[in-house]
């Protein structure tokens, strides 16, 4: 795909039922650079990092929500959902 730049393997680790959508969640997805902007490959959400461990959605029905990435480990967590990174 050209003028995108796979940031992060990702696979969930830890998902509970969501009461807001329906949709098939992947066992993993990516984190995309896609023409300066950052999304996961899974949905439409568009991200804007605010700290060195913070993403806030920035499109979509969650905007205004955040993600944080544990610099330790590598996880990534939103909500009760849970990405590692894919080994």
């Amino acid at each position: 795909m050209e003028g995108v730049f796979i940031f992060l393997d990702l696979e969930f680790l830890y998902l509970q039922d969501s009461f807001y959508t329906q949709d098939e969640v992947p066992d993993s997805v990516q984190l995309l650079l896609e023409d300066g902007i950052l999304r996961l490959s899974w949905t439409n959400f568009v991200l804007q990092p605010i700290s060195h461990t913070e993403l806030i959605i920035q499109s979509g029905a969650f905007e205004g929500e955040t993600m944080f990435r544990d610099p330790n480990t590598g996880f990534l967590y939103w909500g009760s959902r849970v990405f590692k990174p894919s080994t």
